[in-house]
């Protein structure tokens, strides 16, 4: 499903159904943050040749598009997390 985000962005919806009874309920609030950090993980290889990155909005929404020259939030990461280093 598609329609139209914040700041005239295209948005895209998808559901995506996980059966509870195999995920710890521990983790189910860690779920839709792993979700989200699976998603970058495979569309990153699609994308990145085209000079669109992606990244993590919030723990469930994924923006893709190119670098932005503000977006220092990369920087400020551990350095654990930041990939890109």
């Amino acid at each position: 499903m598609a329609g139209a985000g914040r700041r005239a962005r295209a948005q895209i919806t998808m559901s995506v159904g996980v059966r509870i009874d195999v995920v710890a309920t521990a983790a189910w609030g860690w779920l839709s943050l792993a979700t989200g950090l699976a998603v970058i993980d495979a569309v990153t290889p699609l994308i990145a040749a085209g000079g669109i990155e992606a990244r993590l909005k919030w723990p469930n929404d994924v923006l893709a598009g190119p670098p932005q020259p503000w977006a220092s939030w990369r920087a400020s990461w551990p350095r654990s997390l930041n990939r890109s280093q």
